[in-house]
């Protein structure tokens, strides 16, 4: 950790570089844009997914200007930033001649801001990615676009249709949204599973989660045997309830409950072209920063959970999603949902995907996280705590043979890692996955069949974990 003028700078920060005399650490919510004396001697190492590697000296640095986001960094042009774009309630733009108004922000993410669209007659959902995530999708680092029409096509099929098939949310059309920004529009949902944020409960009901449970593993049937896709990304904010909003009531709520932006206003870049202009011209030295307004984001309202049998769960959010014949890298996984495999550098598949969506049924059931947050500053004893940790959850032992396998050296010198060999405490024998789910208020023959079903979808070995199809068999979801 650095620090200079008072301010600390952690080398976790992303670091892109902008020019010889501008260095830029910025995270989701605030940047600092540094100035320095003279042309800064880094060594800098942009990687595939944006992190870098980065030496400076802060002794260099002379002034610092503060930038604070609300939400997305918006302004922030790549390589400085992720490249957000600044859209505003009540632009305009045009698809095969037919005009678009944006009506209201939805949420974001980190590839992507989201927004309610209308045209004459309908509302629509637009993914505008990120400046960053566009250039990596039309460079081919990234399968974005095809992985959606991939999935278009299987959904398009008039005979033999999959019934997951209406369980993800399918791509209208892909265009540029202007020179720097690719985009994707959809048809409306509703907001994400997050239970704090999008329903008034503290967890999820086991009837409605039954109802979740058997429509994405159905969406994720199709996603893995027809269109040969690993999702990579499971978690609450990628499952979507379908809003049963009419278009005429879509309207009458965006009268009663207006877009809105936060009050004051955020702090970043003045346009690209200003930028570039001023790099070219050193001796203008005034702010590069301007004020911007930011709008809240506003997901369209959660339909009532009281009749689970009325609910329409779909998949979404596909921007880490990797075709199974190209493996090309492991995605922006979150540490808590990570397979045990991915974790130990194994060979994965589509499993993964299970593992990651037992962990989110969990959570979603639960409203805690399988496994406990882990205090470790290096990666290698993390990940060992976090091995340990899926052990004790599942009150089991390590397969010796993936122990064995691992291509992590960095684990084998650590105590966490040596310990998976051993036994669980016997005080340990039952399952505290079974006595988290009775803490949860789920009782008798539900709490006995959830608590197996979570078992099988948290099978360590994945050769051994079932598949999305065999999961539809459980006794569970009959």
């Amino acid at each position: 950790m650095y620090q200079a003028n008072g301010l600390k700078i952690h080398k976790s920060a992303h670091i892109n570089v902008g020019a010889a005399d501008r260095l830029q650490l910025f995270s989701t919510s605030s940047a600092m844009l540094w100035k320095s004396t003279s042309p800064l001697q880094s060594h800098v190492k942009i990687a595939a997914d944006g992190g870098v590697d980065y030496e400076f000296d802060p002794a260099d640095v002379k002034t610092v200007e503060t930038m604070k986001f609300s939400e997305e960094s918006i302004g922030l042009h790549t390589p400085i930033g992720p490249g957000f774009r600044r859209v505003n309630i009540g632009d305009s733009f045009d698809i095969l001649d037919t005009k678009f108004k944006i009506c209201r922000k939805l949420g974001w993410g980190t590839h992507s801001s989201v927004w309610l669209v209308k045209d004459e007659s309908d509302y629509y959902v637009v993914e505008v990615l990120t400046e960053y995530f566009s250039k990596a999708t039309w460079n081919g680092q990234r399968s974005y676009f095809d992985i959606l029409e991939r999935i278009h096509k299987e959904c398009s099929k008039e005979t033999n249709k999959h019934p997951g098939t209406d369980h993800v949310v399918r791509v209208m059309y892909v265009f540029e949204f202007d020179a720097h920004h690719a985009a994707a529009m959809f048809q409306r949902v509703g907001p994400d599973v997050n239970i704090k944020r999008s329903f008034p409960y503290r967890s999820l009901k086991p009837d409605v989660g039954k109802v979740l449970c058997r429509q994405i593993l159905q969406a994720l049937d199709m996603l893995h045997r027809d269109c040969e896709v690993v999702h990579m990304d499971i978690k609450p904010a990628s499952i979507l309830v379908q809003s049963p909003l009419s278009t005429q009531e879509i309207s009458d709520l965006l009268l009663k409950d207006p877009p809105m932006t936060y009050p004051g206003s955020a702090w970043t870049f003045i346009s690209r072209e200003e930028i570039q202009r001023r790099l070219q011209h050193t001796e203008d030295d005034s702010s590069v920063l301007r004020q911007v307004s930011e709008p809240v984001s506003q997901p369209l309202p959660a339909p009532p959970l009281d009749r689970p049998d009325s609910l329409t769960f779909k998949l979404s959010d596909f921007g880490d999603a990797q075709f199974l014949s190209q493996q090309t890298f492991v995605g922006r996984i979150s540490p808590w949902v990570r397979s045990p495999e991915m974790v130990l550098d194994l060979p994965w598949n589509e499993k993964t995907d299970i593992w990651a969506f037992g962990c989110t049924l969990f959570q979603l059931l639960t409203a805690t996280d399988l496994i406990s947050r882990i205090p470790a500053s290096e990666m290698a004893q993390f990940d060992a705590m976090y091995l340990q940790a899926m052990a004790r959850s599942l009150s089991t032992t390590f397969p010796s043979e993936m122990l064995e396998d691992t291509g992590r050296e960095d684990l084998k010198h650590i105590t966490a890692f040596r310990d998976l060999r051993k036994p669980p405490p016997e005080s340990r024998l039952a399952s505290d996955i079974w006595f988290r789910l009775a803490l949860a208020g789920i009782t008798g023959k539900e709490l006995e069949a959830i608590s197996s079903f979570l078992r099988r979808c948290l099978t360590l070995n994945p050769n051994e974990r079932p598949s999305a199809k065999e999961l539809l068999d459980d006794r569970w979801l009959q």
